[in-house]
Parts: C-alpha cells; sequence; structure tokens
C-alpha cells in the first residue's frame, strides 16, 4: 500500500512549511527592525553629530537574518524577483 509513505511525506511537507512560516514572520521582524535602525542612525548621526560602526553591523546582520529566513518562504508562495 503507498498511502501510508506518501501520508508521512505530506505530513512532514506541512510540519516543513509551518516552519517555515515562522521564519518567515522573523524575517519580517527583522525587516522592521533593520529600517528602525537605519533611520536612528541617521538621526543620531546627522542630528548629534555621532556615529557608531555597530549600526551598521547590526543593519547588516538583520539583511543576512531577512535573506536567509526569508527565502524559503518567498519561494513557497512564489513572490520572488525572477531576472530573465
Amino acid at each position: 500500500d503507498f498511502t501510508r509513505p506518501m501520508d508521512a511525506l505530506l505530513a512532514l511537507a506541512r510540519h516543513i512549511d509551518r516552519l517555515n512560516d515562522r521564519f518567515g514572520i522573523l524575517a519580517a521582524w527583522a525587516v522592521l527592525l533593520s529600517c528602525v535602525i537605519s533611520a536612528a542612525n541617521a538621526l543620531v548621526r546627522y542630528g548629534l553629530d555621532y556615529s557608531s560602526n555597530a549600526f551598521l553591523e547590526i543593519q547588516w546582520y538583520l539583511f543576512a537574518a531577512c535573506v536567509m529566513l526569508g527565502a524559503a518562504q518567498v519561494l513557497r508562495l512564489n513572490e520572488h524577483v525572477r531576472v530573465d
């Protein structure tokens, strides 16, 4: 009977999709946090004449989190950018 292995694989696919949904939520929060940090960095740099590389590093790490955590979700939803 071939239905039992297929049911197991479909259950596994559903679990992976749920995990990707959670990673997508984390990626969305990372985008928002990156935007807030970027705006705060600009305000502090131009308003208070203070600059720190830590802000830029945090932005790069958050961007990496957006790409790595959101890639599978974007591909699953077929929302990725295609380059011909």
